[in-house]
């Protein structure tokens, strides 16, 4: 072979190695987005949109309208805006009634449904923020029993305590609970925020959202009275 052919070759080879990488490159800019929703589903398809619910009704009784918060604690926008929108949910009038329902997106979330109910079951919430914070800031891989088991340890929670209400018939049911109210109220992903169990708006945007369900809330509490 002639040292000019063989360079030629080199060159072809070589061209093609870039146009290969460059169509690579494209299509994981295109993919990678939709791979990412359809692991996470971490946001509504519209983050500035307001829907009435596909099957309207509230989740519970108390308060002449209730606010209900939709989250994952793997979200990382739920991770964003949690400390905010408690901050929101703070300065709610009395008769407002806020609720927390966290849901499984992926299949294999049931875990940290659980987890969040059994804080709850055990009068814990002032660790719900730290869920958030050591997932996503100290990398905890809170995804087994045993893992969220030695966690619940590390802040103090007696083991037999833990497992106790971790496996109990009433946090079962609310984890089903929950799940069922973000499926009737024909949601896609978190954060989401349901205003007395009418409409449905997504939490990302904070600068929308809260504004947006305050409004809805005064006019609710105007129908309520």
């Amino acid at each position: 072979m002639s040292p000019s052919l063989s360079l030629r070759r080199h060159r072809l080879v070589a061209n093609l190695l870039r146009l290969f990488v460059l169509w690579l490159s494209m299509a994981l800019l295109i993919l990678l987005p939709r791979l990412s929703w359809a692991v996470e589903s971490e946001v509504l398809a519209d983050v500035n949109t307001l829907e009435s619910v596909s099957a309207p009704g509230r989740v519970q009784p108390v308060g002449d309208v209730e606010v209900v918060e939709f989250f994952w604690y793997g979200c990382a926008h739920c991770n964003a805006v949690h400390r905010q929108l408690d901050g929101w949910a703070s300065t709610l009038p009395a008769n407002v009634r806020y609720v927390r329902m966290p849901v499984n997106l992926t299949g294999r979330d049931e875990l940290q449904q659980r987890l969040y109910y059994t804080l709850e079951a055990l009068d814990r919430m002032d660790l719900h923020h730290l869920v958030f914070d050591d997932i996503h800031f100290g990398k905890k891989k809170l995804t087994t029993s045993a893992n969220i088991a030695v966690w619940a340890r590390s802040k103090g929670i007696l083991s037999n305590s833990w497992q106790t209400a971790f496996n109990s018939a009433e946090v079962r049911q609310k984890v089903m609970a929950a799940q069922a109210a973000f499926a009737r109220f024909g949601l896609n992903g978190v954060p989401a925020l349901v205003v007395n169990g009418r409409y449905a708006l997504p939490a990302g945007n904070l600068n929308y959202a809260v504004p947006r369900a305050n409004s809805l809330i005064t006019q609710e509490l105007k129908v309520a009275k």
